[in-house]
């Protein structure tokens, strides 16, 4: 067993409302045997102006790997009481791996 860590960015674009964004890294190893990620960062930003914020959630779903392949959803939502206002970001991403080198 060797673990191994690595960090992936998931940059998050302009827009409104609760976003999606696929994310994954291929890793230089032979074989990914488990695989997990954590949030490690993130920075999330309105285009305009002072909102006070109403909801803002980051999740991390759907991990999967295949061969050295390591793939994951960011899963967000910032918004203020209107949900109107566009945002963007950029969340960082550990990916925690069990692998063969």
């Amino acid at each position: 067993m060797t673990l191994r860590l690595e960090v992936d960015h998931v940059d998050i674009p302009f827009g409104t409302g609760g976003k999606k964004i696929p994310g994954g890294k291929a890793l230089q190893v032979k074989k990914i045997n488990t695989a997990q990620v954590a949030l490690k960062g993130f920075n999330l930003s309105f285009r305009n102006g002072d909102n006070p914020i109403k909801n803002m959630k980051i999740h991390l779903t759907d991990v999967a790997h295949a061969g050295n392949d390591v793939e994951y959803t960011v899963d967000v939502q910032y918004q203020d009481k209107t949900n109107a206002d566009d945002y963007n970001g950029r969340v960082e991403v550990l990916i925690i791996a069990d692998v063969d080198v």
